[in-house]
């Protein structure tokens, strides 16, 4: 009986343990692969788009003293580095569908790279300021902005084509999604509203018409960095003083918000350096399977470790926080699809800043059959 006994209680422990397995996922980091050494101007300000087979990191670096953007594509190793115009800078990669999208601004405005491939042509969109760019159901959807924040915005569609859209936004500042009905921005400020903006809202327009509304939230004592759309779904990732916490947002019809969900509770994450362009010290994208967040957190001794959190369609956490990479910082973020995902940021694990990008996948199928 008392063998039984031991065995029941082996049992059960390996049963909880499958349990907590199960319902705790996480994403297994892959080997770094660690690209040409850079320096770079703007680290917070990466950007990754892309797919599985093709990977895409952008940033901006200095070449003698002006500024230059550059991209640099990886499949299955990386591809050389390729450098935009001098006195470019502020560059994004987008991914809509199987399509990545490159907008940078230079000294004449807002220039684009699409389709982006070896032999594509820079297009020259608009005389204003790059200032951020978002997937659409059809495309791709690239804003600018002038001296005192006015915003225009160009629509590219999937075949190439572009078309100017109106903005109904005095000030404009991302994140920002577009579904196939309307189109929502966080922390905006309708032109003539105010002279200052107030708490953080969110606001919605109809997509192909410029009324603006405001969508009736709880007050917000947090920033929202990073938003991620999944369909008719947007979910906005809030940092605060507490931690994260993320609101989502149905588009399918009017749009509508619900209630703030708390995902991680730390004063440990970082607040944005003020040399980024875009500071995104806590980053959001959908993955085909899960959401995914990650930041950087202060660990310690004062050093800086790349976290992540995988997040069911709700928001809500679906396991723990797990280390993406210790003695690192500046994440940038996207998913490939098929549940994976991919980060790149900066480490100086040898003493030098390097420049590394590290694949994220689900355990492989004979993990997830053993811990059933």
């Amino acid at each position: 009986m008392h063998g039984r006994g031991v065995f029941a209680r082996m049992f059960a422990t390996a049963v909880l343990a499958a349990v907590l397995a199960t319902a705790s996922p996480s994403l297994t980091p892959g080997p770094e692969v660690v690209l040409d050494p850079l320096f770079l101007r703007y680290p917070a300000a990466l950007s990754i788009g892309g797919m599985r087979d093709a990977i895409v990191v952008a940033g901006t670096t200095i070449n003698g003293s002006n500024p230059q953007a550059f991209y640099q594509v990886i499949e299955s190793v990386p591809r050389d580095r390729v450098f935009l115009p001098s006195l470019s800078q502020n560059v994004q990669v987008v991914t809509s569908g199987a399509e990545t999208l490159l907008a940078w601004r230079d000294a004449t405005g807002t220039q684009v790279l699409f389709p982006l491939h070896a032999d594509a042509v820079v297009r020259h969109i608009d005389n204003t300021a790059f200032y951020f760019a978002i997937p659409t159901p059809d495309g791709f959807r690239v804003f600018s902005t002038n001296l005192i924040n006015n915003v225009s915005s160009v629509a590219i569609n999937a075949d190439g084509s572009s078309t100017n859209v109106p903005v109904a936004f005095g000030e404009a500042r991302p994140p920002a999604a577009q579904s196939r009905t309307h189109f929502v921005i966080w922390s905006s400020l309708p032109s003539g509203d105010a002279l200052f903006p107030g708490p953080p809202v969110l606001y919605a327009t109809p997509v192909g018409q410029t009324d603006v509304e405001v969508i009736d939230v709880p007050f917000f004592t947090g920033r929202a960095y990073s938003v991620a759309r999944n369909g008719d779904s947007a979910m906005f990732l809030i940092q605060n003083a507490a931690g994260l916490e993320t609101v989502a947002v149905d588009l399918a019809g009017k749009p509508h918000p619900a209630a703030s969900r708390q995902i991680v509770e730390s004063t440990a994450i970082l607040q944005p350096s003020s040399m980024a362009w875009t500071g995104t010290p806590s980053l959001l994208s959908w993955t085909g399977t899960n959401y995914l967040a990650v930041w950087t957190e202060k660990g310690d001794r004062g050093a800086r470790n790349v976290r992540g959190l995988l997040l069911d369609r709700e928001g809500k956490a679906a396991g723990v926080p797990f280390t993406i990479a210790a003695n690192a910082e500046a994440p940038a973020l996207a998913g490939l699809g098929g549940g994976e995902a991919a980060v790149v940021y900066v480490t100086a694990d040898e003493g030098l800043p390097r420049l590394v990008l590290r694949r994220l996948s689900p355990p492989p199928p004979a993990h997830r059959r053993a811990v059933r």
